[in-house]
């Protein structure tokens, strides 16, 4: 199957935004206690009555050096960490988009496709949906191939003119004959 290039920056919406919005709880958690790792203890000697000035002095230099760099580093990772969500939920999300849709199509009796995924792309495990379908084709084309073969020899004794005439005896294999045919009904839901 030759999948096309991405439409959309979303592709399941809610379960990206999902995983987007996650991503940025712990990165602005870690913000948090890392600015309070790094502010507090050097606010506490600032604003301590009991330490000399100078120390005081060298205490805000510090603060104002950690502050400028801290901000610009956060500032840069943010945004990095937001693309790089939605980089990695769109190799979660495609595959399960490209499952349903091969889901959907097994439900409908659609056994043709195969599906597939891009080289880059997370949970490969899904690909084993090939196996069934190849598994549910081999037993379906084997169940129509029957049904076509007593068919066949069915119309075949019905047919005949030289075989005996028992009305009870032709009942019977008209019975089955139109059992075979709904049966027949029955497989053209699928496609194989």
């Amino acid at each position: 199957m030759k999948h096309q290039k991405r439409l959309q920056i979303l592709t399941k919406r809610k379960f990206q935004i999902s995983l987007m919005c996650t991503s940025l709880f712990y990165v602005l958690s870690t913000i948090v206690i890392l600015g309070a790792t790094l502010f507090v203890p050097l606010a506490m000697d600032l604003y301590n009555p009991q330490v000399d000035i100078a120390i005081t002095a060298q205490v805000a230099e510090k603060i104002l050096y950690i502050d400028k760099n801290f901000w610009s580093a956060i500032f840069f990772l943010v945004p990095l960490i937001c693309f790089h969500s939605i980089i990695t939920t769109h190799k979660i999300a495609g595959p399960l988009q490209r499952y349903k849709d091969a889901i959907d199509k097994l439900i409908r009796g659609d056994l043709t496709q195969e599906f597939s995924l891009r080289t880059d792309d997370y949970l490969k495990e899904l690909e084993s949906v090939n196996e069934l379908k190849k598994q549910y084709r081999s037993i379906i084309e084997d169940i129509q191939t029957r049904n076509k073969e007593i068919n066949q020899s069915l119309e075949t004794i019905l047919s005949d003119p030289k075989l005996d005439n028992s009305e009870k005896y032709r009942q019977e294999i008209q019975t089955t004959y139109l059992k075979s045919t709904k049966l027949t009904e029955k497989m053209s839901f699928f496609k194989v």
